[in-house]
């Protein structure tokens, strides 16, 4: 793994997503120094603190560089689990996007390559997500 992986995935294992509250997801294209690139905001009330005294707080999870971005969230699960996450987890990228699509693509660039995959799972049966992107920020409401 590069220096760059191991920055990020040690800088995701930092922030407490189990049981944090996940409330939008949304996708944006933007243009970066003349390149179009997408990144994808997950609005969140974020945990802190030990019980009982633990509070929440208003942020912003953004992932950067998007490349593959797949959903599975029922969100009748997902109101009735409290908007929950269990679990969130970075990982190197599994490799080539055909292989993570199934869809062959021999002869395009790889766009996977400097990615990491980042699986965020809400509390059982709600579903989850998974993101393959190239870095990420974490603004809390009250940093900005």
């Amino acid at each position: 793994m590069s220096l760059h992986t191991d920055d990020v995935i040690q800088r995701f294992k930092t922030i407490e997503l189990h049981d944090s509250k996940l409330e939008s997801v949304s996708l944006y294209r933007l243009n970066r120094d003349g390149v179009p690139v997408d990144d994808i905001v997950f609005g969140l009330k974020v945990i802190s603190g030990s019980y009982p005294m633990h509070r929440y707080t208003s942020a912003k999870l953004i992932f950067t560089g998007c490349v593959h971005f797949q959903a599975d969230c029922d969100l009748f699960w997902k109101r009735l689990t409290s908007d929950s996450i269990d679990d969130a987890v970075c990982r190197a990228a599994p490799g080539r996007r055909d292989e993570i699509e199934g869809i062959p693509s021999r002869d395009l660039p790889d766009p996977t390559a400097d990615c990491l995959q980042f699986s965020i799972s809400l509390v059982h049966p709600a579903g989850g997500f998974e993101v393959v992107a190239g870095d990420f920020l974490l603004l809390r409401d009250d940093e900005t």
